[in-house]
């Protein structure tokens, strides 16, 4: 893992701790495990909305991309995608950094390992955090709704 990407997840682990927890407030066209898709589709449809990408954060060291709205008048992160594992208001960071930075670090890239049995993508940092990625991903977006 680069030094960069390091230093990313060391802030990521040190603003979880803090992180709000956003509560659901499914759109009724969003569709389950589809966050970033969703949401995409929500500020192409309402103005005054943009998304807003960053991570599902699970027991303190677990981190699952995701993607918000924010209403860009008030500042309130929505979270638009629906949850069929009702699993209530979840943890989520904001991802500080680009567009494309974001793709990368979802697919377990720039530093990321994969094991194949069970298959698992996964980035260690400093303080044993995890990204979540490939099967494993999809197995907690199911759980976690996103």
């Amino acid at each position: 893992m680069n030094h960069r990407t390091k230093a990313y997840f060391d802030d990521l682990a040190q603003r979880a701790a803090v992180a709000p927890a956003i509560p659901r407030t499914p759109w009724p066209e969003a569709r389950p495990n589809a966050c970033h898709a969703n949401c995409e589709a929500f500020v192409l449809r309402f103005a005054g909305y943009e998304v807003v990408r960053g991570w599902l954060v699970s027991d303190g060291c677990w981190f699952v991309p995701h993607s918000l709205v924010r209403d860009t008048a008030s500042g309130t992160l929505v979270d638009i995608s629906p949850d069929p594992g009702n699993s209530g208001a979840v943890a989520f960071v904001e991802h500080k950094g680009t567009e494309e930075e974001f793709a990368v670090l979802r697919e377990g890239r720039d530093g990321g390992g994969c094991i194949r049995s069970p298959p698992i993508c996964w980035l260690a940092a400093s303080r044993h955090v995890r990204v979540v990625t490939g099967s494993a991903l999809k197995y907690l977006q199911r759980q976690l709704g996103s």
